[in-house]
């Protein structure tokens, strides 16, 4: 059976930020399993929302929401070990990678995860460096969360509250288009579908097929 999806700590921050916690959850939850954290998650993530006033009260109850719902993991200690040498492996060719995300590719490729969904772009360029061929199909982005989303619940209130917070991620900032007072859902989906194929197309088909999670969820 698979260890349905795994979630990195940016991706549920910045869906607290956008008040999307039940939306989220639903998408993610595959398999016959609600999606998974690491379990020192819970208290990284806390702690963040604890220490930035600039997380609203509602973001919070989001953060709570989630943390309510999924699954924590605990890596072993070949999964610590890999997860070493992928942070080694980047670190020789001057790229970043946080000890969190590689425990989580670390284990979501040793635990049959259907895949890793990040907010983290940064993070899928070095994977795509340092662990190509492993991790091909099995990473989510951002963008790709945000069309499941709109396909499934609707363009509003989940544009509005990405317009409200502009600087928690720029890219879907842009993709939202949140300079135009109206737009239309297909438009809003190509520019989200544009800019998953151009990530993909940098970063050795890491990402899963297509421009949502329908490849990987009923």
């Amino acid at each position: 059976m698979s260890e349905g999806i795994y979630l990195d700590n940016d991706i549920v921050l910045k869906v607290c930020v956008y008040l999307a916690a039940s939306e989220f959850l639903h998408t993610t939850f595959a398999s016959g399993a609600p999606p998974a954290i690491l379990a020192v998650a819970r208290y990284t993530l806390r702690s963040i929302f604890s220490r930035k006033a600039k997380y609203s009260p509602e973001a919070r109850e989001m953060l709570e929401r989630i943390l309510s719902a999924v699954r924590a993991l605990e890596p072993t200690e070949e999964e610590i070990e890999a997860a070493a040498d992928l942070e080694e492996r980047a670190t020789a060719i001057g790229l970043e990678f946080d000890t969190g995300e590689s425990q989580l590719v670390s284990m979501a490729f040793r635990r049959e995860a259907l895949a890793l969904l990040t907010g983290d772009k940064r993070a899928i360029r070095a994977l795509s460096k340092i662990e190509p061929s492993s991790a091909r199909h099995r990473i989510v982005c951002l963008e790709q969360v945000a069309s499941q989303i709109i396909t499934t619940f609707g363009l509003q209130p989940l544009r509005n509250n990405v317009c409200s917070s502009p600087q928690c991620d720029r890219a879907i900032s842009i993709c939202f288009q949140c300079n135009s007072p109206e737009i239309e859902i297909d438009t809003i989906l190509c520019s989200l579908r544009s800019y998953t194929e151009s990530l993909r197309g940098e970063t050795a088909e890491l990402l899963i097929p297509g421009n949502d999670l329908s490849s990987i969820v009923s």
